[in-house]
């Protein structure tokens, strides 16, 4: 009997030991578990502030957005307007161009007829020669001019 009790007894110590050594376990286990659920918690808040973040940032990007748009139409209102308005003052100065051909279309011709007849004064011609060819005024004096000469 002395030997079974002392049996039981190293029996108990031994289970005594083994209980200790899974406490311990145990208790690292649940300090190890601690341990990831608190970096667990932050990298959890840390992935909701960068959403919160990023949910901003989306945010002030479509109102840039939406307000480039509307510069944008803006912007393309004032293009076709001025467009319109250099058209129409083009074909205003296209219509005025032609106006002004066409007044000064005679005018144009007598000068022509003008500058003619100078040039060919300088080219040595006599005067009574470029009077012959100077139009139905100097018909009559051209009669005369044959006779004395």
């Amino acid at each position: 009997t002395k030997d079974s009790l002392r049996e039981r007894g190293e029996q108990v110590e031994e289970t005594c030991s083994k209980l200790i050594s899974l406490a311990q376990i145990f208790q690292e286990r649940e300090k190890r578990e601690t341990q990831l659920k608190e970096r667990l918690r932050n990298v959890e808040s840390r992935a909701e502030n960068d959403i919160e973040r990023l949910k901003v940032q989306f945010s002030t990007a479509r109102k840039s957005e939406q307000q480039l748009k509307d510069e944008n139409a803006e912007l393309r209102r004032k293009l076709s307007k001025t467009r319109k308005k250099l058209e129409e003052e083009s074909n205003e100065r296209h219509r005025i161009e032609a106006e002004m051909k066409q007044r000064r279309g005679p005018v144009s011709y007598i000068n022509q007829l003008h500058t003619s007849s100078l040039s060919s004064d300088k080219h040595g011609r006599s005067s009574e020669h470029s009077s012959r060819h100077r139009g139905k005024e100097n018909s009559g004096r051209q009669k005369d001019d044959r006779n004395y000469s």
